[in-house]
């Protein structure tokens, strides 16, 4: 039956509460005949924050009908209880309104099975049915009534059957442990800590004791864990139940709604290689598990570490069918305490003014007296000891210069201070970084058979920063290591790119034989790259180019990219057929996406056939074919020559190598030069490895040969190439690539000569450097054929040296203050806050710009404000992402136009930093571009001149 409501809001009555201490009350009065459904709403009239809740006023004994969350529903029947939670033993009544004739059963059911039954007779008003609460119905059982009435009874307008359910919340005092925590109210740094745990009542248990930082727990909003509501949380009602009351006797027709929302959903929620300097160290530890004998007291010691701040100490406990939870926050302070604080990072050649906050608690210390020690990439200026006098409790404020080197790496920051007998420690570490991305210099040889030759090339870039490794090969050279270098370090995370550097990665295990320690991280790579992948992901299993978790993903970006689902998925499906764990239900979601669309599509253009194409190679990987879709696109007049190679790589996984076969015979395997910027992100490079990867699949190898030469030497030269691009054709390469290993001998840097016989066509392994300045190689070709040798060399360049540039593309960069007035932020006083302003202009003849990156690095000394955490949001970006020393920005540029934007900054720390260069490009072409170089920037005192 349909049911027309509509709701109606009338004022009854308005008044003003005086609040005490947070809290007031206020009497509301209604009388017969006006009761019924009522809004209250309260509002703060100052903040304008409003509340409100819906109330039924009624006889007593109808109290329970305010409950019902659609009382428009016709079928309803709302029944109400004494009490919102029992105990064993207690007596629970359940109102049952009914009409003066009829019937209703009552069930008793539990989480899986019915308790009890009983008819009880309707009196035309409230029926009171009883019953005794025994201990098995824990956590809750639901109480179920069916009232049904004569079917020719005409004295209501009601439904001639009715259904109600309740829950009735039952608590076994039993199942409680009430564990007591006693610790001190502070702990001190550097010292042995004593808690004592013990049951309230002696009752025996078995407990955990955790030690977390409070501000470490605060991050996510983390509460103890209570095993107790998680093992007696609400249970949903398992007992099913059908009739056939509508068909046989049914006199209201129609489709009665059923508005039986059970529950049982209360606990769930919805989830949203290179060394790094643990910025900020956390107090964390964990003991146990204990058990505590009946009456007993568990002790326990805790060594506290160099640490200043709170903790939060939890005990959770457990004994048979009981279990129970405590915590306390405890203080961990001295006498004396010191706060020193640092840039997040710093760059070679920085200098800062590391201050030191000191506390003195005890009146009886008159002097501290601190000294500063620095090791690792950072260098100490000036004194390294200051001193302060304190009258009484108080803080005081001293100041040491630390500088960054000319390496790079971690740098590490001692400090101490000393004063009335006691003695606190800090220490702070920093990472030492270049902004720029790594330089790599490619040597490259060809040995003949028994030939050797020596490589002493210089290492590029900053002290610290260099790495090498060494590739050699039977086959045409791949240039793994440039390439996978560029790929892994792309500074960007859209879906396009996380795939691609897992994709290549995963792929290169086929054909190159890497060391353990190689070999672990590409793994952990591809297993990172999985992880990440659910949230890029739709609910309809399709995947966005920027990630939809989290709400942040821009209007036009949290759309379908369908050339993505595929690559996404191709790696998925590839990644779990190597061995690796991929989430079933996100591979469900993305199959059930790709069959709805490949068996929706309709012909288009060049690039719908492709994005079709790939869509049905990717559902025959997952050998999940759809041969009618795939036969439809087959038949498409003008087939494009990628989508042709892309089907007959699906046909020929779906079992019809002749129809496969049939397909390439005689389609090109060269394509005419053209890039995308968006779209399938293609290139004609790209559709080459498109193609020769087909004919990996097909087992043509002699129509592949000549593809492998071209793209080994594409690979191999200097030219740029998108992440598509590279991806695409070191995956292809590794399906496609055959030989025999190599043979041959090398020593490195003057040290012992190693053998190699490799089983696969490439060997690759890191090499490392030592305390020179340049590499020394020797090599010979021990095998009978030819051998390909590439020595890559990397290093992240010194500041300064970028050039400016304005490639079909300029951008302007300016600075102001909040009120409006320009800023030289050559010098900025600390403290003060200012704006970065940017424009970006679309100045070439290529049209529109899809996918372009502006990349906003800041100064050390500078640190920046996220929009997203004050509630704001970017006025012309597209995707915003803020890391801790820039702002990338992600936007679309159209034909001759301009986009602006804002990033908001504060002046931090005094010292003087290196401004890293602004850069703006197309991800997809990197020839349209434009930078603005870096310049050194000083943030001075207030007052100083």
């Amino acid at each position: 039956a349909d049911y027309v409501s509509s709701r109606n809001v009338t004022p009854v009555e308005t008044a003003e509460v005086e609040l005490a201490d947070g809290t007031g009350s206020w009497n509301l009065r209604v009388d017969e005949p006006n009761w019924g459904r009522y809004l209250i709403l309260v509002e703060d009239e100052k903040g304008g924050h409003r509340a409100g809740k819906v109330v039924y006023i009624d006889w007593p004994g109808w109290a329970g009908r305010g409950g019902g969350e659609n009382p428009s529903g016709a079928a309803m029947l709302t029944l109400g209880a004494d009490r919102e939670v029992y105990h064993p033993g207690d007596r629970a009544v359940v109102t049952i309104p009914t009409s003066a004739v009829g019937r209703g059963l009552v069930s008793l059911e539990s989480a899986s099975r019915i308790l009890r039954t009983e008819w009880v007779e309707g009196n035309g008003g409230t029926v009171r049915y009883a019953f005794t609460v025994t201990a098995d119905m824990a956590p809750n059982i639901y109480v179920h009534v069916t009232f049904v009435q004569p079917h020719l009874a005409a004295d209501n307008d009601l439904p001639i059957r009715l259904y109600g359910v309740i829950p009735i919340r039952v608590e076994d005092p039993a199942t409680h442990l009430r564990p007591v925590l006693e610790v001190p109210k502070s702990f001190e740094p550097e010292s042995t800590a004593h808690l004592a745990v013990r049951e309230a009542k002696g009752r025996p248990m078995t407990y955990t004791v955790a030690v977390v930082d409070e501000g470490l727990l605060g991050l996510t909003g983390f509460a103890t864990p209570d095993p107790w509501k998680w093992f007696y949380r609400r249970q949903a009602l398992g007992v099913r139940t059908w009739d056939l009351y509508d068909q046989v006797a049914g006199a209201l027709s129609g489709r009665l709604e059923r508005l039986l929302a059970i529950g049982g959903d209360q606990n769930v929620q919805v989830k949203p290689g290179q060394e790094r300097a643990n910025r900020f160290p956390p107090l964390v530890r964990f003991l146990g598990p204990f058990q505590l004998a009946a009456g007993a007291t568990g002790r326990h010691e805790l060594e506290i570490p160099q640490y200043v701040g709170a903790v939060r100490v939890m005990v959770v406990a457990g004994s048979g069918r009981a279990f129970g939870a405590t915590d306390a926050r405890v203080l961990v302070k001295k006498p004396v305490m010191i706060l020193g604080t640092l840039p997040r990072v710093m760059g070679p050649g920085e200098e800062v003014a590391l201050p030191v906050s000191v506390f003195v608690m005890d009146r009886s210390i008159r002097t501290v007296t601190v000294r500063a020690t620095v090791s690792g990439a950072l260098e100490l200026r000036g004194a390294g000891e200051r001193s302060l006098r304190f009258d009484g409790p108080g803080d005081g404020l001293v100041r040491f210069s630390v500088a960054a080197g000319d390496r790079t790496g971690i740098g590490r920051v001692e400090l101490v201070a000393r004063g009335g007998g006691e003695t606190v420690r800090q220490s702070i570490e920093l990472d030492v970084r270049s902004p720029a991305l790594p330089v790599v210099d490619v040597h490259a040889h060809v040995l003949e058979p028994g030939a050797s030759r020596k490589i002493a090339p210089p290492l590029p870039g900053v002290e610290g920063s260099a790495s090498s490794s060494l590739e050699v090969s039977t086959v045409p050279p791949l240039d793994l290591g440039r390439r996978l270098t560029s790929l892994i370090h792309y500074p960007y995370g859209c879906v396009e790119q996380t795939t691609s550097a897992a994709f290549a990665q995963l792929a290169i295990a086929r054909v190159v034989d890497l060391s353990p320690k190689s070999a672990a991280a590409a793994e952990e790579h591809v297993r990172a790259a999985i992880q990440r992948l659910p949230s890029f992901q739709n609910p309809d299993g399709s995947f966005a180019y920027w990630p939809v978790a989290g709400g942040f993903a821009p209007a036009r970006r949290d759309a379908t990219d369908d050339w993505v689902t595929s690559w996404a998925g191709q790696f998925l499906v590839s990644a779990k057929r190597a061995g690796y764990q991929v989430p079933s239900e996100m591979l469900d979601r993305w199959r059930s996406y790709q069959a709805s669309q490949a068996r929706a599509w309709v012909s288009g253009l060049d690039r719908s056939q492709l994005i079709q194409a790939e869509r049905l190679y990717t559902l025959a990987l997952a050998r999940k074919p759809e041969l009618g879709a795939m036969n439809r696109l087959r038949e498409t007049e003008h087939l494009a020559p990628t989508a042709a190679w892309r089907l007959a790589a699906a046909y020929q996984l779906a079992g019809q190598p002749e129809t496969a076969a049939a397909l390439v015979k005689g389609l090109p395997v060269r394509f005419k030069p053209y890039r995308e910027l968006g779209g399938t992100l293609g290139s004609e490079l790209r559709d080459r490895a498109m193609a020769l990867e087909s004919l990996a699949v097909l087992g043509q190898s002699g129509r592949a040969a000549p593809l492998v030469e071209d793209l080994s030497e594409a690979l191999s030269s200097r030219r740029w190439l998108s992440t598509q691009d590279t991806a695409w054709i070191l995956l292809a390469m590794a399906r496609a690539a055959a030989g025999p290993g190599p043979r041959f001998r090398y020593r490195w840097l003057g040290g012992a000569e190693e053998r190699v016989e490799a089983t696969r066509p490439v060997w690759r392994r890191e090499l490392p450097l030592g305390e020179g300045r340049s590499g020394k190689l020797a090599l010979t070709n021990d095998g009978q054929g030819l051998l390909y040798a590439r020595l890559l060399v990397a290093g992240v360049p010194r500041p300064g040296e970028e050039r400016p540039s304005a490639q079909g593309m300029r951008l302007e960069v300016g600075y102001e203050d909040m009120d409006g007035d320009a800023v030289d932020p050559v010098r900025v006083v600390q403290g003060e806050d200012f704006r970065i302003l940017l424009t970006v202009r679309n100045t070439g003849r290529r049209g529109d710009y899809e996918n372009v990156a502006l990349t906003v690095p800041v100064a050390a000394g500078w640190e920046i404000h996220n929009a997203r955490l004050g509630g704001g949001a970017d006025r012309a970006g597209v995707y915003r992402d803020v890391r801790d020393d820039r702002v990338n920005l992600f936007f679309d540029l159209p034909a001759g136009g301009e986009r602006r934007f804002e990033v908001l900054v504060h002046a931090s720390y005094e010292g003087r930093f290196w401004q890293p260069m602004i850069e703006v490009h197309t991800m997809y072409d990197a020839s349209l571009n434009a930078r603005v170089p870096g310049r050194w920037v000083e943030v001075v005192r207030p007052g100083a001149d």
